[in-house]
């Protein structure tokens, strides 16, 4: 396989053409300098510059190839040129998954019961150059079947001459469906890279438009966002625009499209129909005369099946269709006065596939720290804490409102050295209960933390 590779990237140097008539020119002149009987000042002389040429020539085809000859150097070179700063608990892996000319590197991981860190790396070796520097994976990217996690994804770099982009991967997973081991790591989606919209028209006469059918709505079918006022003070509608035609997008969003626009209740409602898998998300927004954006009062999504019928909350089968209505609360006999404008990032190139590598890890109890003493910080029952060298996991109960926020608190770990500031606070919530985690910036060295303090309080650790 190493030496597939091998090849693969030495034909991928492509020297300028003085460089190869220079190193032709200089071999030749080896050559023909070999015999050791020629002793004349003048002749060694040329023959020490013009060798001195072809050294200088070999290296320059070095040069250019470095980075393909980088490709090469596998773990260790990618912990050397990175620098990463998870790099001391990682395992070396190596392992790729290759479909459509874009290959997946798993290049290092490890798991930390319920936490993983992966460095991976995304190469077109086809020659086609198809990645951008801002290629993603959305919700394709997944560590197995039936595991519910979330994950923070940081490009290192993207090296433009390979078309390779690096990654750091953190993932979470729920305290109720842990992390496997081994691990299944890929994805069944690959974005090769978005284009930006900020504002951009949408070319439509709002003046022309006139009331729009509809059809009734129930709370249990729809998911409502972003409020115009303080969240709760606008009611949802109970009725929205019917599901219209679908007209392109100016944009031209694979799998999402305009599908209805009208005046509902003295309200503008714009309204979307997209595939419930397709990666796009639209602001829309209106424009003012003087460049004022009059931003929306809420955005309600309804799901649909198949068929196209509403479904309600708590469907486990997951919906076909995706509907986005966006309503506006301005004065609709002024609507000539403005230009209804979108910002949206856009994907381009959507390749879906199966990009999978399998993971063993190895044993890092030894590099954990658990604690099950109940500890009470203003009403949140932290039951079970877990230090790693990635962070912390905390499973608990709380009191009060359902809606209250755990990355509000202060979350800190004292070492022997000094104290470390963590981040996060998402999870997963739940009949009072909850599982949530925050993230260190460094790796922490477990061997020297002495306590964490949640706010005020001071947890100390034996």
């Amino acid at each position: 396989m190493f030496e597939k590779r091998y090849k693969d990237e030495m034909q991928k140097i492509s020297p300028t053409k003085d460089l190869i008539n220079q190193t032709k020119a200089a071999m030749r002149v080896e050559l023909e300098d070999k015999n050791p009987i020629v002793q004349k000042e003048s002749h060694v002389r040329t023959y020490r510059a013009r060798k001195s040429v072809l050294i200088a020539a070999i290296m320059a085809i070095l040069l250019l190839s470095a980075t393909a000859f980088a490709a090469l150097g596998g773990f260790d070179w990618f912990i050397a040129r990175f620098n990463p700063n998870f790099a001391g608990v990682v395992e070396p892996v190596m392992s790729y998954s290759e479909e459509q000319g874009i290959r997946m590197t798993i290049i290092g991981a490890q798991r930390f019961a319920n936490m993983a860190i992966v460095y991976l790396s995304v190469q077109d070796v086809s020659g086609e150059n198809r990645l951008t520097e801002r290629i993603d994976f959305s919700d394709g990217f997944s560590v197995g079947r039936g595991i519910s996690f979330g994950y923070q994804r940081n490009l290192l770099y993207f090296d433009s001459v390979t078309n390779t982009a690096y990654f750091e991967i953190r993932i979470t997973a729920d305290a109720n469906s842990p992390l496997p081991d081994p691990l299944m790591l890929g994805s069944l989606t690959i974005i090769f890279g978005m284009d930006s919209y900020r504002n951009e028209p949408m070319g439509i006469n709002l003046s022309a438009i006139g009331q729009g059918i509809t059809i009734p709505v129930a709370y249990e079918n729809i998911f409502v966002r972003g409020y115009g006022g303080e969240q709760g003070s606008v009611l949802p509608p109970n009725r929205m625009l019917a599901i219209g035609n679908r007209t392109p997008l100016p944009h031209g969003t694979r799998g999402a499209w305009l599908s209805n626009i009208g005046i509902v209740d003295g309200q503008l409602h714009i309204q979307t129909n997209q595939y419930f898998t397709a990666e796009f998300g639209s602001n829309f927004s209106l424009l003012a005369p003087n460049g004022d954006v009059i931003y929306s009062q809420q955005t309600v999504d309804v799901w649909l099946d198949a068929d196209g019928n509403l479904m309600s909350h708590g469907i486990e089968y997951r919906p076909t269709y995706r509907v986005a209505e966006t309503i506006f609360d301005v004065n609709i006999a002024n609507l000539s006065n403005y230009t209804l404008v979108f910002s949206a990032n856009v994907p381009r190139g959507i390749f879906d596939g199966n990009w999978w590598v399998e993971v063993n890890t190895s044993d890092v109890s030894q590099q954990m720290i658990a604690l099950t003493n109940d500890v009470s910080v203003d009403g949140i029952l932290f039951e079970f804490i877990t230090i790693s060298p990635l962070g912390l996991q905390v499973i608990g109960s709380y009191t009060g409102e359902i809606g209250f926020r755990l990355s509000e608190l202060s979350v800190k770990v004292e070492t022997s050295d000094g104290v470390i500031t963590l981040s996060g606070g998402g999870g997963r919530f739940g009949n009072q209960t909850f599982n949530a985690s925050w993230d260190s910036d460094l790796q922490l060295n477990i061997t020297t933390v002495t306590a964490i303090i949640v706010n005020d309080l001071r947890i100390e650790v034996y």
